[in-house]
C-alpha cells in the first residue's frame, strides 16, 4: 500500500530538490482522496485518470541554467482543456517561450500566445528594473510557476484552485524555497479570495520572499496598463 498523503506532505517539507519534490507532489495528487482539488474538465467529461499512479502534473521552475536568483513568476494553472492525455506535461513555457522562438510550424494562435507570455514576463521584469534598482536579471535567469499542478480548463475554476492551494500550501512553499528568488510576481491577483490571499501571503513570508509584486491580469491577457499599476509590497 503506499504512503498517505499526510505522509507524502511530510516528506516534502524535507525536499532538498525540485525532482525530489515533484516526485512526491506527483505522488500526493495520486494518494489524494476526494475531488474538491480535480479540474472541471474531468469533472464536466465525467474522467477519471486511467492509472490512478499517473495523474495529470504540469513541471515548472527555473527559466535558465541559474540556480538561484531573479524573479519567480507565478501563476493559478495551465490550460489543459485541449490536453486529455493523462500523465506529466513538459515546462512549455520554458521550452517553447523562454528558449525557442515562435516556430513557423506554430498554428496563428500558438504563435499568439507564445508572443503574449513572452511579452508580459519582459515588460514585467523591465518595470521591475525601473522600479527595483538593485536588480539586474534577464527571463533566463528568472523562475516561473503555476500554483495547481494539475493544471485546468480554459477559465479557471477559482473554487478549485482555492480548495488546491489549501491542501498543498506546503508543497508551495518548499518549490519556492528552492527556487530561492527574493522576489515573486502574483499574476491574475483580484481572482483571489481574502482566505486564499492570506493563504498564499503566509506561503510568501514562510518562504523568505522579500518582495511581492502583484499584477491584475494574466500574462496571455496582459496590458501595459495593468504592468505599470502593479502593487509591491515588502516583507520584514
Amino acid at each position: 500500500m503506499g504512503e498517505s498523503f499526510s505522509q507524502l506532505e511530510e516528506r516534502a517539507k524535507r525536499a532538498t530538490t525540485i525532482e525530489e519534490l515533484f516526485c512526491l507532489w506527483r505522488k500526493a495528487h495520486a494518494a489524494e482522496v476526494g475531488e474538491e482539488t480535480f479540474p472541471c474538465r474531468r469533472r464536466r467529461k465525467g474522467e477519471k485518470p486511467e492509472e490512478p499512479n499517473d495523474p495529470d502534473f504540469t513541471k515548472d521552475g527555473r527559466l535558465g541554467n541559474a540556480q538561484k536568483g531573479g524573479v519567480l513568476f507565478i501563476c493559478k494553472e495551465s490550460n489543459l482543456s485541449k490536453d486529455m492525455k493523462v500523465g506529466e506535461k513538459d515546462f512549455w513555457l520554458k521550452n517553447e517561450v523562454v528558449l525557442n522562438q515562435p516556430s513557423t510550424s506554430d498554428s496563428a494562435d500558438v504563435k499568439r500566445a507564445k508572443t503574449k507570455y513572452r511579452n508580459c514576463l519582459s515588460k514585467t521584469l523591465n518595470k521591475l528594473l525601473e522600479k527595483e534598482h538593485t536588480m539586474q536579471e534577464n527571463l533566463e535567469d528568472c523562475a516561473y510557476m503555476n500554483l495547481n499542478k494539475r493544471g485546468g480548463c480554459s477559465k479557471c475554476d477559482n473554487l478549485v484552485l482555492a480548495a488546491y492551494i489549501a491542501k498543498y500550501k506546503d508543497f508551495i512553499r518548499k518549490e519556492i524555497e528552492l527556487l530561492q528568488c527574493d522576489t515573486v510576481v502574483l499574476y491574475s491577483a483580484s481572482c483571489y479570495t481574502e482566505t486564499t490571499m492570506g493563504e498564499i501571503e503566509d506561503v510568501f513570508r514562510s518562504a523568505g520572499v522579500k518582495t511581492v509584486a502583484k499584477i491584475d491580469c494574466h500574462p496571455s491577457r496582459y496590458s501595459n496598463q495593468k504592468i505599470e499599476n502593479m502593487e509591491i509590497t515588502k516583507n520584514p
